[in-house]
């Protein structure tokens, strides 16, 4: 029996540390291998070496009778098989491969007819106009008036400057003494030069534009570039969008002409609208089907407000139409009526003179 003395001789780290199942592993692993060390020169397969001998063992030599050595086969006088001869092949021939069917020809296609994309319409920012800076003129200069002579005398010649003319300065205008004025005191007469130089106002240099002037340029180019620009929205009267707008059209001018009346569902004659100069450069035509409420007067009524109910496919020919039949005038008939009428814009030669047409790209 282990003494309580003993247990308490045992210092408490270690006690601690044999508490854990990790300690007692550690011990018994080092017990196991310590015995396996022990038992393992006695094991029966740990005393089983292999011998010299064993190792190397010699080999008996075989000889072969002449009974057995006249059943071997004469390999002296054997020829060696003959080949069969293999016809040369061109090495880019694919002779072994089945030639390929011939392709059918291929199935017409139907055309795909797509709108003339447009051009874009840019507007280049204007320019500052260059300072220029004027030139200094010379100021002409005037040679002074001599002082009055005295009336009796006549001015004496200096002794020290006597100087004899040269034949080249004879009858010069120089030599020639100006006139003498009378009233000395009156104003000169030579105007002075620097009120005869005209006034020239220096050109004041334009700033640039800020970055709010170019975002307001830069939208209104996208503005007009979309207003010129083709859209198929709303222009094919088949459409499902286009009939229940016509639909919901016929049934808001129902209830504007009242029961009374009968509403016309065919078009009016066509009105020319005013075509538009920036349109020249493309030639464009088109036409848009406008739907307007008339009073007994004959005049469109802005409530309800004239509807573009078959799209042009342009924005500026549709706004265009909007103001067209706003101020126009229709036969007075004393009821109220409503009328499908159909705006074309054609380009004419007092419009768009021949010059204004966009030459066609030549093909090089």
């Amino acid at each position: 029996m282990v003494k309580a003395s003993n247990i308490k001789s045992v210092p408490l780290a270690l006690r601690q540390k044999l508490r854990e199942p990790s300690a007692w592993s550690v011990l018994l692993s080092f017990g196991l291998h310590g015995i396996f060390l022990i038992l393992l020169p006695i094991l029966p397969f740990a005393a089983r070496e292999a011998s010299e001998p064993e190792i190397r063992q010699p080999v008996a030599l075989l000889e072969l009778t002449p009974e057995e050595q006249s059943r071997l086969p004469d390999f002296s006088t054997a020829s060696p098989p003959q080949l069969p001869s293999v016809q040369p092949n061109d090495p880019f021939s694919f002779s072994p491969f089945p030639s390929p069917a011939p392709l059918a020809p291929p199935q017409g296609l139907p055309p795909l007819n797509f709108p003339p994309a447009p051009p874009l319409l840019l507007y280049p920012f204007p320019s500052p106009p260059q300072a220029v800076t004027p030139s200094p003129r010379p100021t002409p200069s005037v040679a002074p008036s001599p002082p009055p002579a005295t009336p009796g005398q006549s001015p004496s010649p200096r002794p020290d400057a006597s100087p004899t003319p040269s034949p080249e300065r004879i009858g010069s205008v120089t030599d020639i003494a100006p006139p003498v004025d009378a009233n000395p005191n009156a104003p000169s007469d030579v105007p002075n030069a620097e009120s005869t130089l005209p006034e020239t106002d220096t050109p004041a240099s334009t700033p640039s534009p800020t970055p709010d002037q170019r975002q307001a340029l830069l939208q209104e180019q996208q503005q007009l570039r979309a207003l010129y620009s083709f859209n198929d929205e709303g222009t094919d009267t088949a459409a499902t969008p286009v009939r229940e707008k016509i639909t919901g059209w016929y049934q808001e001018a129902a209830q504007w002409i009242g029961d009374e009346q009968t509403l016309d569902t065919q078009p009016i004659e066509a009105i020319a609208g005013s075509y538009p100069v920036p349109a020249c450069l493309r030639r464009l035509s088109a036409t848009a089907l406008v739907g307007v409420m008339v009073n007994a007067d004959g005049e469109v009524v802005d409530e309800p407000e004239p509807t573009v109910l078959v799209s042009s496919g342009y924005g500026i020919f549709n706004q265009l139409a909007l103001e067209t039949l706003s101020d126009y005038k229709f036969e007075a008939t004393g009821n109220r009526a409503a009328y499908l009428v159909p705006v074309q814009f054609e380009p004419t030669a007092e419009i768009c003179p021949p010059g204004t047409a966009r030459a066609p790209a030549q093909n090089s």
